[in-house]
């Protein structure tokens, strides 16, 4: 299979640029795969100590940041399935320091996170790999921008390691 192929510009809002252009791939897929291994492997010699760390005051702490890309790859993914299902939208956009806000991970430990999290990659990865040609190729409308399931399934791997590089750079 030849699909999907690197998303266009149009295909995308402008606040996605930077997820998009972390995410070049000649097999999402495959990325995607290899993304959640690398992700597996940066928590696993961290102490649950750590998990907690905050870079500065204010600053999300790791385990927050884990379930933040957790809950975004949920929300991208949703508006994927909807989308190569034939709904155009348009799909509500979120609030990710309100979720964040919310959040209790008292008693939640790092495996627990990371579980969650490599669970629902894999979720993304089979829905993404069960697709037909004409369904990578489809658009709706999410946060007031187009989108289309390759643009989004790109998203969700430039997203993440974007966060992973934020994490390697002012956490560790």
């Amino acid at each position: 299979m030849t699909f999907p192929t690197f998303p266009d510009k149009s295909e995308y809002g402008a606040f996605y640029e930077g997820y998009v252009s972390n995410a070049v791939s000649d097999d999402i897929k495959a990325s995607l795969r290899e993304n959640r291994d690398a992700f597996i492997a940066l928590f696993a010699d961290l102490s649950e100590e750590k998990m907690e760390y905050r870079y500065r005051e204010g600053a999300w702490s790791i385990k927050e940041l884990i379930q933040h890309i957790t809950d975004s790859e949920r929300v991208f993914a949703y508006r994927a399935m909807c989308i190569a299902r034939g709904d155009e939208g348009p799909f509500p956009g979120y609030e990710q320091d309100d979720y964040v806000a919310v959040l209790d991970l008292t008693g939640l430990s790092k495996e627990q996170l990371v579980f969650d999290f490599v669970m629902n990659r894999n979720a993304v990865i089979s829905m993404l790999s069960n697709l037909r040609e004409e369904e990578w190729q489809r658009k709706g409308v999410a946060s007031g921008s187009p989108a289309s399931v390759r643009a989004i399934a790109h998203i969700i791997l430039g997203h993440c390691k974007h966060h992973m590089q934020i994490i390697e750079e002012r956490y560790l």
